[in-house]
């Protein structure tokens, strides 16, 4: 028997997870809405995204790109959602695991990571 059988056996009525639901109250909702979005976009991309494949030439011109050049923006974003993503993970790791000595620093740490995005 795999292993989803044998938790379809253990658990009959099991219901699935609506993330929305259970982090419409908790720290998490922010997290949560920003996963939302950024889905959205990959599976809808917008025209500030679409854009970025089309570039306009000396000539005047317009050239589409398959792999087009990221901006300094749009790097220094994804390094910052990349590292938020990060600390929510490790914050939630230590949620589940129990507080743990390595954990007590996580609120100093997740402060100054905000001051330094500049959102605290």
């Amino acid at each position: 028997m795999s292993g989803g059988l044998k938790l379809r056996a253990l658990y009959p009525r099991a219901r699935a997870i609506n993330y929305g639901e259970i982090t419409k109250d908790s720290s998490l909702k922010n997290a949560y809405l920003w996963y939302k979005q950024l889905s959205s976009d990959a599976a809808h991309p917008s025209l500030e995204a679409l854009t970025r494949h089309i570039t306009k030439e000396g000539d005047g011109s317009l050239l589409v790109s398959v792999e087009p050049v990221p901006s300094e923006k749009d790097i220094l974003d994804t390094i910052e959602w990349a590292c938020e993503a990060l600390m929510g993970v490790i914050v939630g790791a230590n949620q589940i695991a129990g507080p743990v000595k390595a954990g007590e620093n996580l609120p100093g740490l997740f402060d100054e990571f905000l001051r330094l995005a500049g959102v605290a």
